[in-house]
């Protein structure tokens, strides 16, 4: 609420019961707070049913500090498909879903503005999210290992990296990294086992972490060095910012620090 006297935030409902909290809240706070609707579209996360939707509008338009300006949707099920005509056409099943939603809003005398959906994947097919005025690319920025995998970016495309060093070699066929789930996260992706795409070896398989070891199948371990830096792609660039409070970016040839000043921060 306080954030919301300086700035243009708008957040998401999908129960009466949020709504009526967030509502009494910005009466408090004598302010007016733009929402969307959030939709159940596939992914069986939130999300209002359509089914009960024409019913949950009805409910929360008496909530007179909270201002519905648009829908939102998160269909999920492109995560695993083949880049192409495959998640091209889930791309454009998601769209006409939410246009259709939002054509029934509007029957019932609730206008709507913004219709938000999308998704790393979905967004690289604008022709097929006809209709959609926000697309939410989260992962655009970094790519991941499972954007790697997947088919839908090059390895020159993935910036985020994360830098391990060579720590033991038990035995012929494996060799052991100092970086685990601390590091690299515990997330799989849908392409490929292992928790991640080694640069320049990608024959190499990290089988499995613990907090602090990454353990790595690779045949001809004589060619590994104790010592040796390896860069990593994570599967899923997304937690790894929040997992330290500093990285390093390269711009130009030059190294600088960036702070990561949001790292699970609670106020």
């Amino acid at each position: 609420m306080s954030l919301s006297k300086n700035a243009d935030v708008t957040t998401l409902i999908d129960s009466v019961e949020g709504a009526r909290n967030l509502n009494n809240a910005a009466r408090e706070a004598q302010i007016c707070c733009n929402v969307y609707v959030e939709v159940e579209i596939g992914a069986g996360r939130c999300g209002v049913a359509r089914g009960s939707l024409h019913e949950f509008m009805d409910r929360v338009a008496g909530f007179g500090n909270i201002k519905v300006t648009g829908i939102m949707g998160y269909g999920g099920k492109i995560y695993g498909m083949k880049p192409g005509k495959e998640m091209e056409a889930q791309s454009e099943k998601e769209s006409l879903l939410l246009t259709e939603i939002k054509r029934d809003l509007e029957s019932w005398g609730y206008p709507i503005s913004i219709v938000s959906a999308g998704s790393s994947y979905s967004s690289r097919y604008p022709k097929a999210c006809r209709g959609i005025t926000e697309s939410r690319a989260g992962n655009y920025i970094f790519n991941d290992a499972a954007t790697l995998l997947s088919g839908t970016c090059e390895v020159s495309d993935c910036a985020l990296r994360v830098i391990a060093t060579v720590i033991s070699k038990p035995e012929k066929g494996r060799f052991i990294i100092d970086a685990g789930s601390k590091a690299l996260s515990s997330d799989l992706n849908h392409y490929a086992d292992g928790y991640g795409y080694v640069v320049g070896f990608p024959e190499m398989k990290i089988y499995r972490l613990n907090e602090e070891h990454g353990f790595v199948e690779y045949k001809d371990t004589d060619a590994i060095s104790i010592g040796q830096k390896l860069e990593i792609i994570p599967n899923h660039a997304c937690v790894i910012s929040n997992l330290s409070g500093e990285m390093l970016g390269i711009k130009d040839g030059k190294v600088f620090n960036i702070d990561v000043s949001a790292r699970g921060m609670l106020k």
